[in-house]
């Protein structure tokens, strides 16, 4: 066989199993790289990439997002897919999300000929399946997992509710968690013994090299009152 026989033939052998493999369903691509969206004011990491567009989870509820019927559905685990074609992808796509600095998930809505909106996947959850946010509540979860979005870990509370359920969970930022803070456990260990023995506070508060009303709002446990 000449070398032109054998290029044509390897060709042919290459079409017949791209042809097979489609018939199979199991057509093998190279992963793309995924973009990440960005936000102004807010650190983004894009979760794993979505490989079950047409999967149904067992139990799964969809529904219309608000304010976007027609062209996105949210479901009761917390996966929303688009209803419309947008260049090479197609309708019942997963969208994916990113995450934010907090932790919670955000995605980018672009219905046809509207601009680009990024939202927070829990408030379109709660929108859909349990109605309006109340003014001045917020949606919250549960187990205090920001990513875990299903409809029985969401709630609407108060801001006090949001804290109370950090403290809850363990996941309040204060003493020597907080990055900003000048002071250490030990340090406010001393400070309050040196108050309790009438030590002026604007001599402690030279020395610690903080403010005197620092000082004051840990002797009247405003700040540290964990300590």
């Amino acid at each position: 066989m000449t070398q032109h026989g054998k290029s044509m033939k390897f060709q042919c052998d290459m079409l017949q199993l791209r042809l097979y493999k489609r018939v199979l369903g199991v057509l093998v691509t190279r992963p793309r790289a995924l973009a990440i969206p960005r936000c102004k004011g807010a650190a983004y990491a894009m979760t794993e990439p979505n490989d079950s567009i047409f999967v149904e989870f067992p139990g799964e509820e969809w529904r219309p997002v608000v304010g976007y019927e027609g062209f996105y559905e949210v479901s009761s685990q917390g996966r929303i897919r688009a209803l419309f074609d947008a260049h090479k992808y197609k309708a019942g796509r997963i969208l994916r999300f990113a995450v934010t600095h907090d932790g919670h998930l955000r995605v980018e809505l672009t219905p046809p000929g509207c601009h680009r909106r990024g939202v927070y996947v829990h408030r379109l959850l709660w929108e859909a399946f349990c109605g309006p946010i109340p003014a001045g509540k917020r949606v919250l979860h549960w187990d205090g997992n920001p990513k875990n979005n299903v409809v029985s870990n969401l709630r609407c509370g108060t801001d006090q509710d949001n804290s109370d359920d950090k403290r809850r969970h363990g996941t309040t930022i204060h003493g020597e968690r907080n990055g900003k803070s000048k002071l250490t456990t030990q340090d406010v260990y001393t400070i309050r013994v040196r108050l309790a023995a009438g030590e002026m506070q604007k001599n402690i508060a030279q020395e610690f090299g903080v403010t005197k009303p620092a000082i004051s709002n840990i002797y009247t446990r405003k700040t540290w009152p964990h300590i």
